[in-house]
This record gives structure tokens, sequence and C-alpha cells, in this order.
């Protein structure tokens, strides 16, 4: 009976370490912040996986996950159509202990990539936003950006270079902005946003399109 008890005991703790790999359930290590943005016009809702762990469910284009905490480590990141059990894409990345990133799920139709940018979730200094620009556009070489207070006066002018490229974070005083995303051929995409006290931005820009996500 001893034997027995001892084998019991050895295979319960043994489910609990295996148990300890996903999600956020490590007391040893700090855990990372995670969240996703699905920034591919063609690809519908989708879901996303981490190590085969569902992070989120059916996803729309030009939204964004909440930070997650999870795990730090090598991890597998697969992003789905919604309820479909076939993959967009795959990639497996390197996960830092105490590190917000974001997952960009970007590209077209059939032709999906996961983008991958380290995070600064510090207060934007005194009363003023943060506002900050990533190439999430695989049929686009570049980009360059523009943004205009109501005034008429620049804020910022930078340059995305190639896909994945971020811009520096730009604090700005808080209000109404005229945005310009210019490709190196065609015409540009315009669109305006309210950038409140204290509140960081994230813009987007695809191959069709440029969204802004906030991030309290």
């Amino acid at each position: 009976m001893k034997g027995i008890a001892r084998a019991l005991l050895a295979l319960i703790v043994g489910a609990g370490l295996l148990a300890g790999g996903a999600g956020c359930d490590s007391q040893e290590e700090d855990p990372a912040q995670l969240r996703v943005i699905n920034a591919a016009p063609g690809a519908g809702p989708i879901d996303f996986f981490i190590d085969f762990e569902l992070f989120t469910r059916s996803l729309s284009f030009r939204n964004a996950t909440t930070y997650l905490r999870w795990d730090p480590g090598l991890r597998r990141l697969e992003a789905r159509p919604a309820g479909s059990q076939t993959a967009l894409a795959t990639q497996e990345v390197l996960i830092a202990e105490d590190q917000a990133r974001t997952i960009i799920v970007a590209g077209s139709t059939n032709a999906e990539t996961l983008l991958l940018i380290e995070d600064d979730r510090s207060t934007p200094p005194g009363s003023q936003t943060r506002l900050r620009a990533v190439h999430a556009a695989p049929n686009v070489s570049s980009f360059t950006l523009t943004a205009q207070d109501e005034s008429g006066a620049s804020t910022f002018n930078t340059t995305l270079s190639s896909l994945g490229s971020t811009s520096p974070f730009f604090p700005t005083p808080p209000g109404n902005y005229t945005i310009e995303v210019r490709p190196p051929s065609g015409a540009p995409i315009t669109l305006t946003q309210t950038l409140d006290t204290g509140i960081r931005y994230l813009l987007v820009v695809t191959n069709s399109v440029a969204f802004v996500i906030a991030d309290a």
C-alpha cells in the first residue's frame, strides 16, 4: 500500500509541474505581458494560440486584446481563422521575463505573417500622451508618417523603412490630430485621431488602411 501511495504522489506532483508551463503559473520568474493585434485585412476574425493554448478567440481586424501575463521562455505562436484548425501563421519566439510585447498578425489573404515588437508601458511624461507607429504592410516597402495638431503644427515626422519596423515613442500634448501615412507611390492614408492625456497609442499601418490602438 505504501508503494501505491508513493506512486500516486509522484503522479500528482508530476502533473503539477507540467501544468506550470502554460499561461502564467510560475512563481519563480516575472511573467511577460503579451497582447495580440489583428492587422491582416483578409484574414477575418482569428483565434490565437500560444503553445497550443488558446490566448484569444475571434479577434476581429483592427482590434487588440488586453495585455495578459504569460510565463517567459521559448513559445510557439499560432494564428488560425476563427473556429478553424488550420494555421494562418506560426512562429517560435523567446519571450523574456518581465517584458511587454505586442504580437501583430499581418499580411494579405493566404500570406499572413507574425510580427513582434517590444513595448514600453511606462506612463507618458507630465500631462502628455504618447504615439508610436509600426509597419505591418508586407506589400509596401516603406512609409513616411506625419501628424499635425488642430493649429497645423507638426508633432512628428518619421519613416518606417521595412516590415516590422517601428517609430520612436513620440510624447505629445493631448488633442485632435490629423495623421498622414504616405507610401512611396499612390495615395496617402489619412486619419484623424484624438489623443488623451496619459494614454499610449500604437498606429498600425497595413497594406490598405491605418488604425490606432489605445493602451491605457
